[in-house]
């Protein structure tokens, strides 16, 4: 029996977003990469993202994530 992904994902591992934690967001660079997938309860899709430029990593609702 295969198993089916209860949350389907927006984006991909390896896409570049802009991680919209602020307004600004944009203009202060937050631009990540998905580098993974998280399990939550909450039925939306959660990322482990990473910054491009500093190397730090965290997690981010999808609805805070748009396309680079």
């Amino acid at each position: 029996m295969g198993s089916i992904d209860p949350m389907p994902h927006k984006f991909k591992i390896g896409e570049t977003v802009v991680y919209r934690k602020t307004r600004r967001a944009r203009a202060d660079g937050f631009i990540f990469r998905i580098i993974g997938y998280l399990n939550d309860d909450s039925g939306e899709p959660i990322y482990r993202i990473k910054h491009v430029d500093k190397g730090t990593s965290e997690s981010a609702r999808e609805r805070e994530l748009v396309k680079e």
